[in-house]
């Protein structure tokens, strides 16, 4: 798998946009990964950019 424009756009987005330090810096290392030819590192990427964020139900118990 490679890494496709709209795939790397996503990612510097969400790179730019974290506040977290490490999560930040984490997704810069798969990315870079990924950009650098590693397949299992852009299937990540891939798996990590795909569809909305999933929220569970803390905190929402009555």
């Amino acid at each position: 798998m490679t890494v496709n424009s709209t795939l790397r756009d996503a990612a510097f987005r969400w790179i730019a946009d974290d506040p977290d330090d490490g999560s930040r810096a984490e997704l810069q290392g798969v990315l870079a990964k990924a950009m650098g030819g590693d397949a299992e590192a852009a299937a990540d990427l891939a798996d990590r950019m795909a569809g909305p964020l999933e929220f569970g139900t803390a905190g929402l118990r009555g």
